[in-house]
């Protein structure tokens, strides 16, 4: 860029060159000028038959392909309406927080009380037992069971809390428990 620059500052011209690095003296010097666009050409390969896709097998091929981590990361906060940053969390989970919660999701409307309870209260005990989310005893249906107590005041944040200790640890349905 600096030889460029002091290049057109001088009143010189860039011209189009293939350059090799000199790292003794640390600069640039010519290998080969360019004559035009033609020294850029392609040359087709005699012994590759032409590929021809169909667009079809594209689109089929795009719709089984994983989501990219930013794709999914989008979609929680277009679908669901959560932040930027408990969408991350969500996503980058090594434990399936986010499949848990689109499970709990799909049956309940409280995305906020079933966030709340999973990136507070479940990742605690999922990260201290070293478990996965799929594979604890307190299912989505239990957070959603415990969630509508909660929303229809049969029972208290505070009273809440002690329920899903121990139903998380017995395996047993919130609205049972209670």
């Amino acid at each position: 860029i600096n030889r460029q620059v002091t290049l057109i500052e001088s009143g010189g011209e860039v011209r189009q060159q293939t350059r090799l690095w000199d790292t003794k003296n640390k600069k640039t010097y010519v290998m080969r000028e360019k004559e035009g666009a033609d020294d850029y050409r392609y040359f087709v390969e005699p012994d590759l038959p032409c590929l021809k896709i169909d667009p079809e097998w594209i689109e089929r091929i795009k719709a089984v392909m994983p989501k990219s981590r930013n794709e999914k990361i989008a979609r929680m906060i277009e679908k669901y309406n959560v932040a930027e940053y408990e969408a991350v969390i969500l996503v980058d989970d090594e434990t399936n927080a986010g499949k848990y919660f689109e499970n709990a999701a799909l049956i309940c409307d409280k995305i906020k009380s079933l966030l709340s309870w999973i990136l507070r209260d479940l990742m605690a005990k999922v990260r201290s037992k070293k478990s996965d989310f799929m594979n604890i005893p307190f299912t989505p249906n239990y957070l959603v069971d415990l969630v509508m107590l909660i929303e229809n005041k049969y029972i208290t944040q505070k009273i809440a809390k002690d329920v899903f200790d121990k139903c998380y640890e017995f395996g047993e349905k919130p609205s049972e428990y209670v």
